[in-house]
């Protein structure tokens, strides 16, 4: 069972119980959606904001029918298993399969059935896709800047006639982190090794195609 505790912590949604032991079964293959849910489960911005999505989404009507056979979509599905693992409303392993499934319904209707085990990474993509096709463009925008990432990327090139140090701006959906494997080396999976890696890393071995030089990236997020 997990266990999580965010007693003392401001952004934790009000009222909300501050510990919980909740968690799922895996009937086999279903810990790449166990990840993808904790993941938001434990996302106190994110919980805040379903909570305002769901009083804007359902004002004024007896819950919502918007989703697959005019049942619930997919986040008020996920703003029930909040409630259901963090307040006990509800059985929160029903609201875990109503949640899965209805994403399994639309992601098989776009790429065909997909069976056994999934990559982590990729089922979350496609849960944040289909969160965003739930919704009103104009609340997209909120949900989209809540993991929307910035980086600024120092670029320097090292040589005879390099050229100058440039900052250089780009915007991300959300921050996509991979786990390097280096033969033989299982340390490379540790959490501190991957932001090491991706929160204080610098590609260094490239080239500038303009003054043909050794060229090195460090970026910085916000």
């Amino acid at each position: 069972m997990a266990i999580a505790r965010f007693a003392g912590n401001p952004d934790w949604p009000a009222g909300l119980a501050a510990a919980t032991h909740i968690g799922f079964v895996n009937k086999g293959t279903d810990c790449y959606q166990i990840v993808t849910f904790q993941m938001l489960l434990h996302l106190p911005a994110f919980l805040n904001w379903l909570d305002y999505y769901h009083d804007q989404h359902v004002e004024g009507k007896k819950g919502c029918k918007t989703g697959v056979m005019t049942l619930a979509c997919k986040l008020c599905h996920i703003r029930n298993l909040y409630h259901s693992c963090w307040n006990g409303e509800g059985s929160h392993q029903t609201s875990f399969d109503n949640l899965a499934n209805t994403i399994l319904f639309d992601w098989n209707k776009k790429y065909g059935e997909h069976k056994g085990q999934q990559d982590a990474a990729e089922f979350w993509t496609e849960v944040y896709e289909q969160f965003l096709g739930d919704m009103m463009n104009i609340l997209q925008i909120d949900l989209a800047s809540l993991f929307r990432l910035f980086t600024v990327t120092n670029r320097v090139c090292v040589g005879e006639n390099a050229c100058k140090a440039k900052w250089l701006h780009s915007e991300h959906d959300m921050l996509r982190v991979q786990f390097p494997v280096e033969a033989g080396d299982t340390t490379q999976l540790a959490l501190h090794k991957v932001i090491q890696q991706w929160f204080k890393k610098r590609d260094v071995g490239l080239k500038c195609n303009e003054c043909m030089n050794d060229r090195f990236d460090k970026d910085y997020f916000q």
